[in-house]
């Protein structure tokens, strides 16, 4: 997994691809949650790292960094309140606009996800 920082641990997915079986298909998460995830101008798919094991790239997965006063804020408490999707569009701690964003994001990693199946 690259995480959200960057690329700064893109040895990581080096590492998890030269361990894993060669017939392993690898799913990167892209977290843009604390920026645009790039080095030196470059994105990740641009990265000498995922041009060396793009084969064994079976999907990609993007996070988009959301606006910080709805969206962001939203997922923030989301994550403070070690909440699962669903167990937040039950909770009351949560108002309908939150809870509509929720249903939004999670559809978009949702949507994602569908050709990983």
């Amino acid at each position: 997994m690259v995480p959200a920082e960057g690329l700064s641990h893109l040895s990581d997915f080096t590492q998890l691809a030269e361990q894993m079986p060669e017939e392993a298909q690898i799913i990167v998460w892209l977290n843009e949650h604390f920026g645009k995830i790039e080095s030196d101008g470059k994105t990740f798919e641009q990265s000498k790292a995922y041009q060396k094991y793009k084969d064994r790239v079976h999907a990609i997965v993007k996070l988009p960094r959301q606006n910080e006063d709805t969206f962001g804020q939203t997922i923030e408490q989301l994550i403070a309140e070690r909440l699962t999707f669903s167990e937040a569009l039950e909770s009351d701690v949560f108002r309908i606009m939150s809870k509509q964003r929720i249903t939004m994001y999670r559809r978009g990693i949702y949507d994602q996800l569908t050709v990983v199946s």
